[in-house]
């Protein structure tokens, strides 16, 4: 699979600080609020029912760790604001450190993110409206499916799902750029000490995942029909 052309680096830098603060606006600029509670809820909902729906790559060998990768890092309820601040406090020098192709998929994961919490937000807003969302557990499938397709936004649905293939593409893509194992292990301490803990982790844990499929074609491709499947039915009700 060929690689996109990627950005020069005063554009990568750019776009990506672009994304965060996106992000940042998204969040409420990280303040504790009744709708970021409430917003939490649907996310660990939407989390377990990501856990029941792909149960089967949880479960298989080879495909486990790229599931919990996914499941948790990138489609799931992780809250991911220390990774972001860690992202924006190094960014000039993370960006000469990365490999062009790593740093696209961090813009990609940003992005994603973005996409996902406007999402979310809408979601949140109409359940909260149809008298949902009132406590942690107060979420049935069937209000979750109304207000699924109250939103609509089938375009930004289906923007979300190709996103879910090209960042799993151009992580499987990483695995095979020599020395990139290696200086991620030898990256880890200097994180540490410079508090970057949550970015290293976060690139660590793709790398690894990823790598230890050998492969993730079919992995991607079960992933993303699946939750297509699910989005038209839910679309279409």
């Amino acid at each position: 699979m060929s690689q996109p052309t990627l950005p020069h680096r005063a554009e990568m830098e750019a776009r990506i600080l672009a994304l965060l603060a996106e992000l940042d606006g998204l969040r409420g600029g990280g303040l504790e609020t009744p709708e970021r509670q409430r917003r939490a809820w649907l996310k660990a909902w939407q989390g377990e029912r990501l856990a029941r729906t792909h149960a089967a790559l949880l479960e298989s060998p080879r495909f486990a760790p790229a599931a919990r990768f996914f499941l948790e890092d990138l489609y799931g309820p992780k809250d991911h604001r220390a990774r972001d601040q860690d992202v924006a406090r190094v960014l000039p020098k993370l960006l000469k450190l990365l490999p062009q192709s790593a740093q696209w998929t961090m813009a990609q994961a940003l992005q994603m993110d973005a996409l996902s919490e406007g999402l979310d937000a809408r979601m949140t807003q109409c359940l909260w409206e149809q008298g949902a969302l009132r406590h942690a557990q107060d979420l049935s499938a069937e209000q979750y499916a109304a207000a699924y397709r109250t939103v609509g936004q089938a375009q930004a649905r289906q923007e979300q799902l190709e996103l879910v293939m090209q960042i799993g593409r151009s992580l499987d893509h990483l695995t095979r750029l020599p020395m990139l194992s290696a200086s991620l292990k030898l990256m880890k301490k200097p994180a540490e000490l410079a508090g970057l803990s949550e970015l290293h982790g976060f690139l660590q844990r793709g790398f690894t995942a990823f790598a230890h499929m050998k492969g993730a074609e079919d992995f991607l491709q079960r992933i993303v029909q699946e939750e297509r499947a699910l989005m038209l039915s839910w679309l279409q009700r």
